[in-house]
């Protein structure tokens, strides 16, 4: 019987990199190591509190403009 590899699952995660990676230039947005160093950087470091809102509604691992938006409704319904 032939070891089982995790195919879908590794795929899956692969794509998802890339499709964070989307927009950049020459091979940050096709080659999946060069992609990754630019996604880990891209979210790990926030430049200003504008940018880590945007970088939490693209994906970056949290959620928390879902959590923000929970909260100011909840404020004004009061």
């Amino acid at each position: 019987m032939p070891r089982s590899k995790n195919k879908v699952a590794s795929k899956a995660r692969r794509k998802k990199i890339l499709d964070m990676a989307k927009g950049n230039f020459g091979r940050r947005k096709n080659v999946y190591t060069v992609a990754k160093n630019t996604v880990e950087k891209a979210c790990s470091t926030p430049t200003t509190a504008a940018s880590s809102r945007s970088a939490s509604s693209v994906g970056c691992g949290s959620n928390a403009s879902t959590r923000l938006r929970a909260s100011t409704a909840s404020a004004t319904a009061c």
